[in-house]
């Protein structure tokens, strides 16, 4: 088996060296490369990232000089190798942790011909499971929550408040999913593409700079008449928001609605 790592550094480079250092410690006898694309982060954190960088002729070291947001800087680096050659392209966030057997699981792993995603088991350091998002589409009422929401930026502190305090944590616990199955949208923090995907969708749709990335996915799945598999049998710890944990509340939720301006349609 061969496979891909692509993940995106932007001012965190420390990170994304143990990200890389990770990635290369994982078990099984599988030939991987490792991209890192830098997207534009100032010069002493790219100079630092160079300077750390390991001396091996699978690991690729990118610099953008423009930041192109989450998907745009992930697809600098899928078109840095040809992905024709991988059993399995893994792109995600430079703040995951892939467990000791990763690779192992991943080898022996079976999935539909349909199937163009795998969805990771992703846990959170504080123990929160975030995939599966979305089991299905969101339902009438759920959407014109999403609506409420992006339409002010006090009502969306009110809401994020009343949810993340009353029904988050009982929502996950009651409908926490532990068998592999298809879902409909997963969290973008790590995805596992398959060649069927890049057969049927070509790149990432990068139309949002940031946040709203998984919808855009998802759609991209839907139109190719593919699904998404959620396997939480591929353990990955995520250490959340690395890249964005220094972001004002105002300007996280402006990027937020011009995202949803633009996938919001794909939910109908």
């Amino acid at each position: 088996m061969k496979v891909a790592f692509i993940a995106v550094n932007y001012n965190n480079y420390l990170i994304s060296l143990n990200n890389v250092f990770n990635i290369m410690s994982l078990k099984g006898d599988v030939e991987r490369d490792i991209v890192i694309v830098d997207n534009a982060s100032n010069d002493e954190d790219y100079n630092a990232l160079k300077e750390g960088w390991p001396n091996l002729s699978n690991a690729i070291l990118i610099r953008s000089e423009k930041n192109l947001g989450y998907f745009g800087g992930l697809n600098l680096g899928l078109k840095a190798i040809n992905t024709n050659e991988y059993d399995y392209i893994i792109i995600a966030n430079n703040d995951v942790i892939y467990k000791y057997d990763f690779l192992q699981v991943l080898e022996k792993a079976v999935y539909e011909d349909q199937c163009l995603v795998i969805a990771p088991e992703l846990i959170t350091i504080e123990g929160h499971y975030q995939n599966p998002q979305r089991v299905s589409k969101p339902s009438k009422l759920r959407r014109l929550g999403y609506a409420l929401r992006f339409s002010n930026y006090y009502i969306s502190i009110l809401m994020e408040l009343i949810y993340g305090t009353f029904i988050r944590k009982r929502i996950k616990q009651v409908n926490r999913i532990h068998e592999k199955r298809n879902i409909f949208q997963l969290t973008g923090a790590c995805m596992i593409l398959t060649p069927e995907f890049f057969k049927r969708c070509g790149y990432l749709d990068s139309s949002v700079f940031m946040w709203g990335e998984e919808m855009l996915l998802a759609h991209q799945v839907e139109i190719a008449q593919g699904v998404i598999t959620y396997d939480p049998s591929l353990y990955v710890l995520h250490m959340e928001s690395a890249s964005v944990m220094k972001m004002s509340s105002k300007k996280s939720y402006a990027i937020k609605k011009a995202s949803y301006k633009i996938y919001k349609d794909y939910y109908k």
